[in-house]
């Protein structure tokens, strides 16, 4: 089993045009109306209980751990491993 701190690591590594990529290409809605400066944000098309905020620079401090809570969000929604999904991420694979 991985832990949490290898899985912040490899999602320090994912680069944000693979997670805008993956959330279009997997049926999450980009929600215009919500953009901020400092974020983007996705809504799940067949929930919209459920949002994605995607921080806007891979800069922040704290950049690996909202990509870490993106692929938790992901896994849970896909039925996934949260690990095959950050390493899905990182690879830019818009899996499934």
């Amino acid at each position: 089993m991985r832990s949490a701190p290898s899985e912040i690591s490899l999602a320090r590594s994912v680069r944000l045009p693979a997670v805008h990529s993956y959330l279009a290409a997997n049926g999450w809605l980009r929600a215009d109306s919500l953009q901020r400066e400092t974020h983007e944000v996705y809504l799940w098309s067949e929930q919209d209980t459920e949002v994605a905020i995607v921080p806007a620079s891979e800069n922040y401090s704290d950049y690996g751990t909202r990509i870490y809570q993106i692929a938790e969000q992901i896994a849970r929604i896909e039925g996934r491993p949260r690990y095959a999904v950050l390493h899905d991420l990182a690879r830019g694979t818009e899996y499934p």
